[in-house]
């Protein structure tokens, strides 16, 4: 079955919020106080193009009248979850208290299951120590172009660094420079690159996880997606 197949038939397992008391990582998420756990959790969002479940960390104060102000997303595993887990969090509702309710915290978990119903796996730890005998390389592209004629002066663009997983996914995808703010609402979550398969890099004959890639995408109209050259990176991306 081919990767777009597969992507069409993942299946939500699960989304779940969780709160601290709740947590299956007590080492970074001391349980709070009993009392202190929402009246009101929203269904989680998941995002479109995730190709891995993923977990994000988030820290909070309550408000008087118990709704979530000053929301901070301290980690996620992927940031394609990160505005989802803020807008979730923003809907969060508290009994309401006579004083504000500093530093609160709490986990959300997302779940996506393959066609297989088995539980997509969050990505490996990414260890910048570990050179890998063999880099990640990208196995298809999907809609994306390979050269052709995609610059001209009214092409948008983004350039984008990310990280590929121990699956064969592009994860971590940021938007480090667009040609202008619609260019990066519109193509800065790097849907695209969240689309390529790769094949993972390897260590002692196993897949695993690495940062360090880098990417320059030129958008044209009608949707069409083309992938820029080391040279294109060099004049477009260069801070």
């Amino acid at each position: 079955m081919n990767g777009i197949s597969k992507s069409i038939a993942m299946v939500l397992l699960g989304v779940s919020v969780s709160g601290l008391a709740h947590s299956q990582d007590p080492t970074n998420i001391p349980s709070q106080p009993q009392g202190d756990q929402p009246i009101e959790k929203p269904q989680l969002r998941f995002p479109s193009g995730a190709k891995q479940s993923g977990v994000c960390h988030a820290t909070f104060d309550v408000k008087p009248d118990g709704t979530p102000d000053n929301i901070q997303i301290t980690h996620c595993t992927d940031n394609i979850y990160n505005w989802p887990s803020e807008v979730a969090v923003g809907k969060f509702k508290y009994t309401p208290k006579a004083s504000w309710r500093r530093n609160q915290k709490t986990k959300l978990s997302y779940d996506l299951a393959n066609e297989f119903g088995i539980r997509m796996p969050v990505p490996d730890p990414i260890n910048p120590s570990v050179i890998p005998d063999e880099p990640a390389i990208v196995d298809s592209y999907f809609g994306t172009r390979k050269g052709g004629r995609h610059r001209h002066r009214n092409s948008m663009y983004c350039c984008f660094d990310y990280a590929v997983s121990n699956r064969g996914y592009a994860f971590n995808v940021e938007a480090t420079k667009c040609s202008s703010d619609d260019a990066e609402a519109i193509h800065g979550s790097g849907f695209d690159i969240r689309s390529w398969k790769f094949d993972p890099a390897i260590k002692n004959e196993l897949g695993i996880s690495t940062g360090g890639y880098s990417d320059i995408l030129f958008y044209r109209e009608g949707g069409r997606v083309y992938l820029g050259t080391e040279d294109d990176a060099a004049e477009y991306c260069t801070p």
